[in-house]
């Protein structure tokens, strides 16, 4: 942890000054929206001024850089929903996080750094949360994590994506039994499992 009072060339600032700062900003914002809607509703009867807490996100989206013109951060829009990406002093995908097309939930989205795509995944969704492990060269899931109104599963995936082995719930009657499975990834052979009537796919 840095100390803030011994690093040269910052301020020290206390948690008193914090709280005052804090409550200044916000008194001089609203005063500032008061006046800014008075005088418009005085000079022309109803206020012609832009609302000044709605931003149209320009086409490509609303970008961020730091004082030496690297690209920081970028707020942005799709078919899904806002989502907001976070960048690396490389100006590569750090972080992402938005809204998703599937079940109208979260995603949560880390990568490595080097511009590869997801390493992990966090998402939410109309059933349930889902955690996801991603590989780095091939980009496929290798772990899951999830749950739903049925109970959680741990799925254990080859290097192209497909289960191998397989931890979850299964339903038999009015009793609910724990599950394992192991197949064979590419072709999804059942090899074995327990208890032997676990379900096949």
């Amino acid at each position: 942890m840095v100390n803030e009072a011994h690093t040269p060339g910052r301020w020290t600032v206390g948690k008193g000054q914090y709280a005052l700062m804090a409550l200044v900003m916000m008194v001089a914002g609203t005063v500032g929206v008061i006046a800014g809607r008075s005088w418009g509703q005085a000079s022309n009867g109803t206020s012609q001024l832009p609302s000044v807490n709605q931003i149209t996100l320009p086409k490509g989206g609303l970008l961020f850089k730091t004082s030496e013109g690297k690209l920081a951060a970028k707020l942005d829009a799709d078919e899904g929903g806002g989502f907001l990406v976070i960048y690396n002093t490389s100006e590569k995908v750090a972080v992402t996080i938005g809204a998703s097309t599937y079940g109208g939930g979260g995603l949560i989205g880390l990568s490595s750094g080097k511009g590869a795509g997801d390493v992990l995944q966090l998402a939410g969704h109309d059933q349930g949360g889902s955690i996801s492990l991603l590989s780095q060269k091939r980009g496929k899931r290798v772990v899951e994590l999830s749950a739903d109104d049925d109970g959680g599963i741990v799925s254990v995936n080859g290097p192209t994506g497909d289960e191998a082995v397989t931890i979850g719930t299964n339903e038999l009657g009015s009793m609910i039994n724990g599950t394992i499975e192991v197949r064979e990834s590419r072709s999804g052979k059942l090899l074995w499992s327990a208890p032997p009537t676990a379900r096949q796919k």
